[in-house]
């Protein structure tokens, strides 16, 4: 079955031929601590799989004071042979690229007497349409993914095994487009603001001695000038159905919070008009314990 999962090794197929181009696959990985910051209350995690060399950033945020504070932890750079040099040469850099498929996965890694607190995280279709380097934006997103019906909520014993998420395509004729990629934060935020691919936001509140291990991994169908060892490994990517692409992109879209899918339940086994309002109310019940 196709998906998006971007830690698969097999290549993502498209809706239609663009032709040869070079398959390249990135990784990038940081470690952090949800307290980075002293005096802070959130890190706050934003990533989305455009064909830039900056793939996701970590903001610390300090939200109880007016006005609020926000500064950049860490921006993930995508590590890849032939995808990794912001001033690299026209035959070792390429000039244009697509994402095919970009996921992120999050681990707990602090000792077992110390995991706690909670982690919530929204997979966006729709663009972040915000100033990122404005504070006070950063309260408005983590409220927003605070109170999104499809946030999914962790608790810190569930973060001990790896979780992951991949992103989908929200825009289907940007996401097959070849654009020169982007090498700075600021062409990040404009891939976040109007998306090829849905947004990953990570919301972690501050809890001591939790450190966590974030890990990126993209596809990427790439062009180059015609000199040089990556320009002649170009081939036609594979082409599938667009109704299986459809398929996989739905699933991938579909996975929301545990309150949500419970509700998704219920409705399926009642009456429908009974069962689609009972779901409902248990839903949100579910939801609110869970924050």
């Amino acid at each position: 079955m196709l998906s998006y999962d971007g830690f698969s090794t097999m290549p993502m197929p498209l809706a239609f031929s663009v032709g040869r181009c070079t398959r390249l696959q990135g990784l990038a990985r940081f470690d952090f601590s949800s307290l980075a910051t002293t005096g802070h209350d959130y890190v706050v995690g934003v990533f989305n799989g455009s064909p830039g060399w900056v793939v996701g950033t970590l903001y610390s945020v300090k939200t109880t004071t007016n006005p609020p504070l926000a500064i950049d932890l860490k921006h993930m750079f995508m590590s890849s042979a032939g995808f990794d040099g912001v001033t690299g040469a026209s035959s070792t850099h390429p000039d244009s690229a697509m994402c095919s498929k970009f996921s992120v996965r999050l681990r707990n890694t602090s000792k077992a007497i110390d995991v706690g607190g909670v982690v919530r995280v929204l997979n966006m279709s729709a663009g972040a349409d915000t100033d990122l380097t404005d504070p006070q934006n950063f309260v408005d997103l983590i409220r927003y993914v605070e109170n999104h019906a499809s946030v999914t909520t962790f608790g810190g014993e569930e973060l001990r095994a790896t979780q992951q998420w991949d992103t989908h395509p929200v825009d289907q004729s940007r996401y097959a487009q070849f654009i020169s990629p982007g090498k700075t934060q600021a062409d990040a935020v404009d891939a976040i603001k109007d998306p090829a691919m849905s947004t990953i936001v990570m919301v972690i509140p501050t809890f001591p001695n939790n450190t966590y291990e974030l890990t990126a991994k993209g596809h990427y169908y790439a062009r180059y000038r015609v000199t040089g060892a990556l320009a002649n490994m170009a081939s036609h990517p594979p082409v599938a159905d667009l109704t299986l692409l459809n398929r996989a992109r739905d699933q991938a879209e579909s996975l929301g919070s545990r309150g949500y899918r419970a509700a998704a339940r219920i409705e399926g086994y009642a009456e429908p008009a009974i069962g689609a309002s009972i779901g409902r109310v248990i839903g949100r019940a579910i939801e609110a314990a869970a924050f």
